[in-house]
């Protein structure tokens, strides 16, 4: 792997984490503010994003380890 690919996978992965803590800021910010059950919905929600995410891209992957033992 080159170090300017890797490079440049980590600032993605900045710029998401980012703007998801952005997103879900504003999220927060519009509702009303009588209990923190709101902001527990929203750490919810973004929790199951983030395993969804992970389940999607990475464990539907096949190592390439994996593939050279079984060939």
């Amino acid at each position: 792997m080159e170090p300017a690919a890797a490079g440049s996978a980590a600032a993605l992965g900045g710029f998401l984490q980012m703007g998801a803590g952005f997103v879900s800021t504003l999220v927060v910010a519009t509702l009303v503010q009588t209990s923190f059950l709101q902001v527990g919905t929203v750490m919810l929600v973004c929790t199951s994003l983030s395993l969804l995410a992970f389940v999607v891209l990475v464990r539907g992957r096949k190592s390439p380890e994996l593939a050279r033992d079984t060939a």
